[in-house]
């Protein structure tokens, strides 16, 4: 692909996950509070780290495709980040950040493949 096509499906794709990130956010805000400790088996994630998930998920991801590699390793939960509001503020800024280094990405970048990621279960595993 050249540069200059590469660059056109970039813009497509990133306004795309813009709008992706404030539709999460939504989602993320939804959640309530006071049941973030709801499971709906005891083999399910609880919702607080469902919410988790779904949010550090979405920024891997673009960030991942910023740097041209998926490094496997989870997302840490920041100690502060405990209350769907504080994942929805956690999410509104760091995908921001993720957005904006696609958005300054020379157009090459675009042109290039690199692998998906691969995980194993040990690397999925969720601690309690």
């Amino acid at each position: 692909m050249a540069p200059e096509q590469a660059s056109t499906i970039a813009q497509f794709l990133i306004s795309t996950a813009e709008r992706e990130a404030e539709t999460t956010r939504r989602v993320l805000a939804a959640v309530p509070a006071d049941k973030m400790d709801f499971t709906p088996h005891p083999k399910s994630m609880t919702a607080a780290q469902l919410t988790w998930h779904v949010a550090s998920a979405e920024v891997f991801f673009l960030n991942g495709i910023a740097d041209g590699q998926f490094k496997v390793k989870l997302m840490e939960q920041p100690e502060s980040v405990k209350t769907p509001a504080d994942i929805v503020a956690w999410h509104a800024a760091e995908a921001k950040k993720a957005i904006d280094r696609l958005k300054n990405l020379p157009a090459e970048a675009g042109a290039k493949s690199f692998p998906s990621p691969s995980f194993s279960a040990r690397q999925l595993s969720i601690s309690s």
